[in-house]
């Protein structure tokens, strides 16, 4: 392949090839075919070769460390990364180089220094180059391998920026970190630097931006404290420190400074907002972490265990009939060769006809009722009959050796255990414990566990940041309330589930807890906008504009609860004007996303919001086809595959040309097909009526004899 003449310099000089190493082309040309024909050995050795000879050239310097890389020499690539910079220390390639030697070493905030050097010397030259992408990439992956994600969704956004390429692989990387609903917003998004566009900040801005984009957040930690040296009270100087710290990976500090952010914080929105980061960075966020092990025991009797474990009142069972009935909550013994002959919840006191209410597990606020959970294995493998424990407090330890001892009827047991990462904080495991057992024990009233919980419990308990002061009586205290704020927004957040969440918002307003003031949330005053601030916010005080922002970043995020909560707004203003009609349409259908859930009540809500939403569409004369989607799902869900005939019939016939529409029918219809295949295999066939469309044919199908239902063709499904 031809060079062309007037290309830049492979090597980062900044020159073109002709002005640069015009003696060269001949010897770019030979690499480059060699490289096309991948033979990356042979490069590697011509490119070795001419670097005996003469060791100044930059662009052989440039093909030496991609080809070691390339073969897979790490070794050698070290040292060429290392040569290429130190002879060429402004070369953004050279030093782009280094950053990736630095990231394959594990050396992570030297490799963050190459690049903010790359990055200042490619803006000298006014030139970017696709080796500094790659260093991003490859740092942005090795940073999220190690679950730094703040720094590495900065250092991908930066790059996004610079490139203005949203189908580049920096781009598609970035997407994948922000729709990763497993870690926590507050890490994935884009982080709010705490300044408002105002004059108050300009000179503070104008450095801070500079070290920000460059990546220099050491300078940019230090010129903060400096700043909060002079001015101590400044609460978004402090929330902006708290992130330039998770930048750099301080994450007990960064707590640290958004913890003061709140406290300083005039406004009781931004104050929650600030000490919620602070939870969520903080190792033990309420300060009631403990060690967990999971504890493995021999067994030398397994019948005779196993009945006194099913006659143990302080032992709720179950036989796992398979894998997946064992659920989310016995992940330690997910690579069981065998399923558990049982599952079961070692408890304090016994639920059923015990002392407690109606056989409440929360009735009265004691010790957290459950010990552990477990799992019983009998000789079914060459292994030994055994006990296997997930997830025990240290504190619970004790207590559940003597439970064990009484099981085996031996004082001598084989006992083994192993430490394990603490996964949420105690007072979270009450309410996924209490919903472990409810599946173990369908008898019991996961709702009213779970108020009791909100109501009696969580008002008594004490929590890191209230001094020692419980829950309700920190309330009453000026400087402790918005921790209380606080507190319940992040169980609130991490719980997500939507009834414990209407327990919380309850339980705020029974202790007085509404904001005492507004936050101006326009656009223009951010420079940035965190999702999470939706949180701590009254959408019903927003401009369409910033509801409009928010919803679009809920749906970036997939953030199903922000966007459904967004979406509600959008439709209560559906009719003012302003409002984009096409806003209001996206609303409607993300509502209809998931219905599988639902409870009756909020199945009859839905049905009445597609009656409303179809008569906008109407109005608006916009497209309606998706919402047919949702009125065969509300259908599905409501009368279980009964009165969808009419339905599917309307989709095919008037919107066939839609792909998603047919695409969801075809779905449809195969399951519906195998349901019916599978009750005519066991003999249960249903009453024709209850068969949606008298099933479905294809132009290779039988359509049926004389007097048979009549039969609907779905193109695609055969």
């Amino acid at each position: 392949m031809a060079i062309d003449r007037f290309a830049l310099c492979p090597g980062g000089t900044g020159k073109k090839i002709k002005f640069c190493h015009s003696e060269c082309v001949g010897f770019l040309e030979k690499v480059q075919k060699l490289m096309d024909g991948e033979q990356f050995r042979a490069a590697l050795q011509l490119v070795d070769q001419t670097l005996a000879r003469d060791s100044s050239r930059s662009c052989a310097w440039s093909y030496k460390c991609l080809l070691e890389r390339a073969t897979g020499n790490v070794e050698q690539f070290k040292k060429a990364a290392e040569e290429f910079s130190q002879n060429f220390p402004e070369s953004p390639v050279a030093l782009a180089e280094q950053s990736l030697s630095y990231i394959f070493q594990g050396r992570v905030l030297d490799a963050l220094d190459f690049l903010s050097r790359s990055l200042e010397a490619s803006d000298k030259q006014k030139i970017a180059y696709t080796r500094q992408s790659s260093a991003a990439l490859t740092l942005g992956e090795a940073l999220v391998k190690f679950n730094h994600i703040p720094p590495a969704v900065e250092i991908l956004a930066i790059f996004l920026r610079r490139e203005r390429d949203p189908q580049s692989p920096v781009s598609e990387m970035l997407n994948q970190i922000e729709s990763a609903t497993h870690i926590p917003l507050e890490m994935r998004e884009l982080q709010w630097d705490g300044l408002f566009a105002s004059d108050r900040y300009q000179s503070l801005i104008e450095v801070t931006d500079r070290l920000a984009v460059h990546f220099k957040w050491r300078e940019l930690e230090n010129h903060l404290r400096e700043y909060l040296n002079r001015e101590p009270e400044d609460a978004r100087v402090w929330h902006y420190l708290g992130v330039v710290l998770m930048w750099l990976m301080n994450y007990q500090e960064a707590s640290e400074a958004f913890a003061r952010a709140g406290q300083l914080e005039k406004n009781d929105r931004l104050a929650v907002f600030s000490l919620c980061h602070s939870l969520v960075l903080s190792v033990d966020p309420f300060g009631d972490q403990e060690n967990l092990y999971t504890v493995e025991v021999v067994v030398d009797e397994p019948d005779r265990v196993k009945e006194l474990l099913l006659s143990d009142r302080q032992v709720v069972s179950q036989r796992p009939q398979s894998r997946e009935s064992l659920g989310w909550f016995f992940p330690y013994d997910r690579n069981e060769e065998v399923l558990p002959e049982l599952v079961f919840a070692v408890l304090r006191r016994p639920i059923a006809n015990g002392q407690n209410e109606g056989g409440r597990l929360f009735a009265e606020a004691s010790d957290p009722p459950v010990v552990s959970f477990a799992s019983y294995y009998g000789r079914q493998t060459d292994r030994p009959a055994r006990l296997l424990f997930g997830t025990v407090f240290e504190s619970d330890l004790e207590r559940l050796k003597n439970m064990v001892k009484g099981w085996l009827g031996q004082e001598n047991i084989e006992w083994s255990t192993k430490t394990v990462p603490a996964d949420r904080p105690r007072v979270m495991r009450l309410f996924t414990d209490s919903a472990i057992l409810g599946d173990l024990d369908p008898s019991l009233d996961i709702d009213e566990e779970w108020k009791t919980l909100v109501f009696k419990w969580l008002p008594q308990m004490t929590f890191k940041g209230l001094e020692g002061s419980s829950l309700a009586e920190a309330c009453k205290d000026s400087q402790k309330r918005h921790w209380v704020m606080a507190i319940l927004t992040f169980l609130k957040t991490q719980l997500s589930h939507r009834l414990i969440g209407e327990y919380i918002e309850e339980l705020s307003k029974q202790l007085g807890l509404d904001y005492q003031d507004d936050l101006d949330v326009d656009i223009n005053r951010f420079r940035r906008i965190p999702l999470s601030l939706v949180r701590v916010l009254d959408l019903t005080r927003l401009n369409i504009e910033s509801v409009a922002r928010f919803y679009t970043l809920a749906l970036g995020y997939q953030e199903s609860g922000l966007v459904n909560q967004l979406a509600r707004e959008i439709i209560r203003r559906k009719d003012e004007d302003g409002v984009p009609p096409m806003l209001v349409q996206s609303a409607y259908l993300q509502l209809f996303e998931d219905l599988a859930d639902l409870e009756e009540t909020e199945l009859a809500e839905r049905s009445a919001l597609f009656e409303e939403g179809m008569a906008y569409f109407e109005k608006h004369h916009l497209p309606h086809d998706e919402m047919h989607i949702a009125e065969l799902q509300l259908a599905l869900v409501k009368e279980g595959g009964r009165g969808i005939r009419p339905i599917i019939e309307h989709m095919v016939a008037e919107h066939g040309n839609n792909e998603r529409v047919m695409e969801f029918v075809q779905r449809i219809m195969s399951f519906l097909r195998y349901v019916a295949q599978s009750q005519e295999q066991q003999g249960d066939r249903s009453s024709p009526e209850s068969q949606p469309g008298g099933g479905i044919w294809t132009p290779d199908s039988e359509t049926g004899g004389a007097g048979s239902q009549k039969k609907l063709w779905v193109p695609g499904v055969d």
